[in-house]
């Protein structure tokens, strides 16, 4: 895969996961300037995956439009893929902050595209709009 399209699809990504993280975050997990909560990540994951995943397997998103793989298909290979991701990690029991809690949504955001990229790279349409990832963005 072309640098610039690897970049590309990792931003893409990125966004996905923070978008994940922002629409399913929990209000008691703000943080003001003068206090910081922790947040574990059982309670984040809870939250954050099932965005992540419908996200990624949005109907008429990259995935679904760009490989032929049906939405069943996509979350349940999304999932199994999270496992991998989240196994491979070495993220901390507890984040500190949101912000942490964002970072690593966007780490899990561009293992879980790229491994799904890699793994349905024969499946990919030659459709000039797949082959753009930026329009994605």
């Amino acid at each position: 895969m072309k640098p610039v399209l690897v970049f590309i699809l990792l931003g893409f990504v990125l966004t996905w996961s923070a978008q994940a993280y922002n629409r399913y975050k929990p209000k008691k997990y703000k943080v003001s300037a003068a206090q910081t909560e922790k947040i574990k990540v059982k309670v984040w994951q809870k939250k954050v995956y099932p965005g992540l995943i419908g996200g990624v397997c949005e109907q008429e998103g990259y995935f679904q439009t760009c490989f032929k793989v049906v939405v069943r298909e996509c979350e349940k290979e999304a999932k199994e893929q999270l496992s991998i991701c989240r196994a491979n990690m070495r993220m901390p029991k507890t984040f500190r902050s949101d912000h942490e809690a964002v970072y690593w949504s966007q780490k899990v955001g561009e293992c879980l595209g790229g491994r799904l990229e890699k793994k349905w790279s024969t499946r990919k349409s030659d459709k000039s709009q797949c082959r753009q990832v930026g329009a994605w963005l």
